[in-house]
């Protein structure tokens, strides 16, 4: 339930942003706050099924967000090299490869149980 909140919350807001709120950096922060907690909730929301429905093993809460931290920290990098015009190809590539290294290496030191 907390996932869900999380995430239409920084669904709406950015929603309002983009609607609303005239063009400032105070409304490019708010966005950027916004479409991070979005990002991450809908994120971990997405992680939690299929952790349920795929491995039939539920995965923690804090587990959840931060994966979902670190996919919107990926993605809101690429956003902003994007925002620079300075997203090409090889950049996007290096930035894919960079966030799957890193779930790989937070995926293998985290303790599983039984």
């Amino acid at each position: 339930m907390t996932l869900l909140v999380l995430s239409a919350a920084g669904w709406a807001l950015v929603a309002y942003v983009v609607l609303a709120l005239p063009v400032s950096p105070t409304a490019q922060i708010i966005f950027y706050a916004g479409a991070f907690g979005a990002l991450a909730g809908t994120w971990a929301l997405i992680a939690r099924l299929v952790y349920r429905r795929r491995l039939q093993r539920d995965i923690g809460l804090i587990a959840a967000l931060s994966g979902g931290f670190r996919f919107a920290v990926a993605f809101e990098f690429g956003l902003w090299l994007q925002s620079l015009r300075m997203l090409t190809v090889p950049y996007a590539v290096l930035l894919l490869g960079a966030y799957l290294a890193t779930e790989y290496l937070f995926r293998s030191l985290t303790p599983r149980s039984n």
